[in-house]
């Protein structure tokens, strides 16, 4: 209208507003499941972060592996009572090799009487609550750190993260245990199977294997 001299200049009320741009939804991570395997596989780890990295790996977020109470926890009937997002409670049924990786910790820990699988250390902060999520990362990056300690496997520790755990549990639970997704779907907490995609990846190099494999069986 300014151009075309229906309205003084200068008296756009949309000036400066920005032209809409649709949403961009956040692309689908793609793992290397052989890395997450080489940290699991790993046996320089403590007692504490074999736990806490072996519950990631049971699809776990960072937030929950740590927040773990005691009282949720039975090891005897490899259960786990995890309170995940919008407060909603859900059954995790643990690894044999996750329940010989907790009960190792728990004889580490045997004398606290903390109600928390993984206490904080008390400070101004803490009070006796349970380890933060960036108290995870922590202890993953640590741990990466020795597994591919050399300069050119920084690409490495840079694509290992607490939340990759969850999708290579995911990929491997469907693509290689072929665990039914609605089993998959409730031990992650899910309702909507478009997650089962999105948390679903492989990695090149083990999509070929893959597919050598099957195509001999021809």
């Amino acid at each position: 209208l300014e151009q075309q001299g229906l309205r003084p200049p200068g008296t756009n009320p949309l000036q400066g507003i920005s032209r809409f741009k649709p949403l961009q939804f956040e692309k689908k991570v793609a793992i290397v499941t052989r890395w997450y395997k080489a940290v699991l596989a790993y046996e320089g780890m403590s007692p504490q972060e074999r736990a806490i990295i072996y519950l990631l790996g049971s699809g776990l977020r960072a937030s929950e592996a740590g927040g773990v109470r005691m009282e949720h926890l039975k090891l005897g009937r490899h259960r786990l009572e995890v309170l995940g997002k919008n407060k909603r409670w859900r059954l995790v049924v643990l690894q044999s090799w996750t329940v010989d990786a907790l009960d190792q910790y728990l004889q580490a820990r045997r004398h606290s009487a903390s109600p928390w699988l993984f206490p904080a250390r008390r400070g101004p902060t803490h009070h006796g609550g349970p380890i933060l999520r960036h108290s995870v990362y922590k202890i993953v990056r640590a741990v990466t750190g020795r597994v591919f300690p050399r300069p050119d496997q920084k690409h490495i520790r840079q694509h290992i993260h607490p939340h990759g755990f969850r999708h290579y549990f995911t990929t491997m639970a469907l693509t290689e245990h072929h665990v039914q997704p609605a089993i998959v779907m409730a031990t992650n907490g899910w309702r909507d199977t478009a997650m089962l995609a999105r948390y679903t990846s492989v990695d090149q190099e083990t999509l070929e294997a893959a597919m050598v494999e099957e195509i001999d069986r021809l």
